[in-house]
């Protein structure tokens, strides 16, 4: 991966982080329960939101990028992208959470980023229902014929 793809992934995955607060056209989740709805909360990283906010919400790329982080094989992996991208948890406490020295926060990030990539290049071909039906038919098909277990 060279350095366009990196930052193309990166930008993909805060487009997926913010459709999954919530943002782009419906009430975030970081919003008072007034009848205005107006007042949020201060956050730590205030020169990430004003650039998240100013970015329409990429619904149909966000739906992708969901598919290729459920499809990240550890779910540590998952979580890891989730506290980061999505509730843009305080990197020493994601840290902390996953016994990660600080120094090596990004490392995880770009190899997480590699992940993610690999996954949206080789999207699988079968659809998901048509792939449990093809699985209910082999468990209809093998639990009559195999032996008991034991």
């Amino acid at each position: 991966m060279d350095a366009g793809q990196i930052a193309d992934v990166e930008r993909r995955l805060e487009n997926w982080g913010r459709w999954a607060r919530g943002e782009g056209g419906n009430a975030s989740p970081n919003t008072c329960a007034s009848a205005e709805r107006l007042y949020v909360p201060p956050r730590e990283d205030e020169q990430r939101l004003i650039a998240s906010a100013a970015e329409p919400v990429n619904a149909r790329d966000a739906v992708k990028v969901e598919a290729a982080v459920v499809r990240v094989k550890r779910q540590l992996d998952r979580k890891f992208l989730i506290e980061w991208y999505v509730y843009q948890t305080n990197p020493y406490e994601i840290a902390r959470r996953h016994q990660i020295e600080t120094d090596l926060l990004r490392a995880n990030v770009l190899r997480l980023i590699g992940a993610v990539f690999y996954h949206l290049e080789h999207a699988p071909v079968v659809i998901p229902l048509a792939k449990a039906r093809v699985i209910e038919y082999a468990r209809n098909r093998y639990a009559k014929t195999s032996p008991p277990p034991g």
